[in-house]
């Protein structure tokens, strides 16, 4: 997946913390598993989509650590 880039050649900045994101897309996932019959079409590609954004936020949050340990004190 490509990565979009500000003016500057950077990521763009984030409005709310990763961290909350990573709550808000875990909450959502945990009531869609507990609400949702695995026959349910709809509802099955509702979870497989609610833990692919999970996979990207957490990646994008390992990103951000490595960059941050790479850089100098």
């Amino acid at each position: 997946m490509a990565q979009v880039k500000g003016l500057g050649g950077e990521a763009p900045k984030r409005h709310v913390a990763i961290e909350d994101d990573i709550a808000a897309v875990r909450a959502a996932l945990r009531e869609a598993e507990a609400c949702t019959d695995p026959d349910d079409i709809d509802g099955m590609t509702l979870v497989r989509a609610l833990r692919d954004s999970l996979d990207g936020l957490l990646a994008e949050q390992r990103r951000a650590a490595e960059a941050k340990a790479r850089r100098p004190a």
